[in-house]
């Protein structure tokens, strides 16, 4: 090819570039619009995860900062997050849940608000939203379990694990007392599951699937109140298991100055030490709440990792 001939493609090449990067922004631009205008289901999420925890933004919600680097005790190297290798088959068994809701006078606060402008405990709407879960689970498959615990000072196992979901519901109706709780003991918690639980044992981790798993589904609502733990050796033990999941679900007041709900929920993501859990966090937002429950519903042995989780809806190419 000539000198000349050269320069002229190289030319037009240079012209074609900012175009391309114009038309790539707009087009984000209308995704995103497109994303933002979906919130009219219930139990529906169109927003990619963007980091390792899952974290929408809306028009009347300000989000949780990115969660940093943890150099004392977690799973993260200097460089990334070391995500532990799901060492037995990825089958869908069945689930024994333990549903650990809190039950804080924060949990009373009006603090949910629709657009046309109700106002809504996030007591009420955890629990409409639990309804949903729990029958969507049990109508996936009818051998999966639950059991209620709730959240004052402590954490008290209320029943036995149940298949029957009304059973369930008729329990976590009944719980509309809130409680005043200045703390929260973590260590009870895990002490609970691990005296109404036990965790299957199988010889060969990695061709025999397990007859269930136990997942624990963590609701808390505080934004003054940080968790801790008198012993974290029970915790230890359950997590080292691979038939043990540890999710979160954080209900808070708008981040600020005047609260915790930065440091409060670093420790939540800190507890996920193999990188399997499903974290997520809401505030204000009613839409967003039922959306991240609707993401509990995947089985953790099949589910990807949630830094990986995509619920856009896209039109088939012709």
């Amino acid at each position: 090819m000539a000198d000349d001939q050269k320069k002229a493609v190289l030319k037009e090449l240079t012209q074609r570039l900012p175009k391309t990067e114009t038309h790539a922004s707009n087009d984000a631009q209308k995704e995103h619009a497109n994303i933002s205008s979906t919130s009219n289901s219930n139990m529906k999420q169109a927003n990619t995860a963007s980091s390792s925890k899952v974290r929408d933004t809306n028009d009347y919600e300000k989000p949780l900062p990115p969660v940093p680097k943890n150099d004392d005790d977690s799973a993260s190297s200097a460089d990334e997050e070391v995500i532990a290798e799901m060492l037995c088959p990825r089958i869908n068994c069945p689930e024994k849940i333990v549903i650990c809701l809190d039950l804080s006078t924060e949990m009373d606060n009006m603090t949910f608000r629709t657009k046309s402008g109700t106002a809504f405990s996030p007591l009420k709407l955890i629990k409409r939203a639990l309804g949903i879960y729990v029958n969507l689970k049990s109508r996936i498959d009818s051998r999966h379990q639950f059991a209620l615990v709730f959240l004052r000072d402590q954490a008290l196992l209320m029943g036995n694990l149940t298949t029957d979901p009304q059973r369930f519901l008729e329990l976590l109706e009944g719980l509309n007392t809130t409680y005043e709780a200045d703390s929260f003991d973590m260590t009870s918690l895990f002490n609970s599951v691990c005296d109404r639980l036990d965790l299957p044992k199988i010889d060969n981790v990695a061709l025999t699937p397990p007859p269930y798993i136990i997942r624990t589904i963590f609701i808390y609502g505080r934004s003054h109140t940080k968790p801790h733990f008198t012993d974290q050796q029970t915790r230890r033990m359950l997590q080292s298991s691979p038939y043990f999941f540890f999710d979160a679900f954080y209900i808070h007041e708008t981040p600020g100055d005047d609260n915790d709900c930065e440091a409060i929920y670093d420790y939540i993501c800190d507890l996920d030490d193999k990188g399997h859990s499903y974290v997520f966090e809401v505030s204000k937002n009613p839409t967003k709440l039922y959306d991240c429950m609707a993401q509990f519903l995947a089985h953790p042995l099949q589910r990807p990792l949630q830094k990986d989780i995509s619920y856009k809806i896209e039109a088939r190419e012709k």
